[in-house]
């Protein structure tokens, strides 16, 4: 079983922690009615500032168990006594990096899913791909969300003279993705020794799937998986599309599926569960999409549309 870390720790004026060296710091000088000033200390928005701040954190750090670094933030697993104004211990969650973490399970922060779903529509190409790149963070908690945001993944990459147009299907698109992440799933930490399954499904536009493992008797997402076709994988046929949703999600989760040592993979396209046995000529693709997936597992098994979770996903999957 996983443990939640019991104390966060977040460190005061981290980066003014750090000297700048005196050659350097006339590469920071700022104009102001003052006069002109330098950093002696490394301030934000240098280019190589998180770089530099990582580096020392994990110098600092290296060798500790159960003590992991990102930046200026600080999870420890053991139990230690810190001053209660700059740390929090003994919680059964806590808030890290966007995300709200329990013993067993992880999912958005509130505050952050409220920001995105009480956002305006976007009145030009850069608001739409900030949108697009502030919900992509959270897009391992949402399903089908390729298909969902196809429109407006359209608008962002339209030409730059063409003007901005934002029509009914956009609007649509982006309540929906805004609807979908208000509702996200609440995913579940995975365990080694737990049956897993990878359910995908392929449309006309993208691929899907669900990793999931059953867990006190019951199967609980701890991941999903969406991804847009391009141009030329639109032209596949139906099983080479319902293969590559499998290929492209195990492919995308490998770190968490390697080691797992009973797993199935879950269709609704029948005559994908003889891809391991079938004499029939294959292409190259296949053939090097099969031989990945038979590192992991050989077995595929046949789901019934009604039954392929994926393939009508709701927002917050049935456990």
């Amino acid at each position: 079983m996983l443990s939640l870390p019991d104390s966060k720790i977040d460190l005061a004026r981290a980066f003014a922690q750090i000297r700048m060296s005196p050659q350097d710091q006339q590469k920071t000088a700022i104009a102001t009615p003052f006069g002109l000033y330098e950093y002696t200390r490394m301030p934000f928005g240098l280019r190589n500032a998180a770089q530099t701040f990582q580096r020392l954190m994990d110098s600092v750090f290296r060798g500790l168990p159960r003590v992991f670094v990102y930046i200026d933030g600080i999870l420890v697993l053991s139990r230690i006594t810190i001053r209660p104004d700059i740390r929090i211990f003994g919680k059964p969650q806590i808030q890290f990096l966007g995300f709200q973490l329990s013993d067993s399970s992880l999912t958005p922060l509130p505050d952050k899913v409220n920001d995105l779903t009480n956002l305006p529509p976007p009145r030009n190409v850069p608001d739409c791909r900030r949108f697009l790149g502030m919900l992509n963070y959270y897009h391992h908690f949402i399903c089908n969300l390729a298909s969902t945001l196809l429109p407006l993944h359209q608008l962002a990459n339209q030409p730059k003279r063409q003007p901005f147009q934002w029509i009914p299907g956009h609007d649509a698109a982006f309540q929906e993705a805004k609807r979908r992440l208000a509702q996200a799933a609440t995913l579940a930490f995975p365990y080694s020794q737990a049956p897993t399954q990878v359910i995908a499904d392929a449309s006309d536009s993208a691929v899907d799937a669900v990793i999931q493992q059953r867990h006190d008797n019951r199967w609980v997402p701890f991941a999903f998986h969406s991804k847009k076709l391009s141009p030329s994988q639109l032209k596949w046929s139906t099983g080479d599309k319902e293969l590559f949703a499998l290929f492209s999600a195990v492919k995308r989760f490998r770190h968490l599926l390697e080691g797992q040592r009973d797993l199935q993979f879950c269709t609704d396209h029948k005559p994908l569960t003889y891809a391991f046995t079938a004499k029939s000529e294959r292409s190259a693709r296949v053939q090097r999409q099969l031989a990945f997936l038979s590192e992991f597992s050989t077995n595929i098994r046949h789901i019934g549309g009604a039954n392929n979770v994926v393939s009508d996903c709701p927002s917050r999957p049935p456990h």
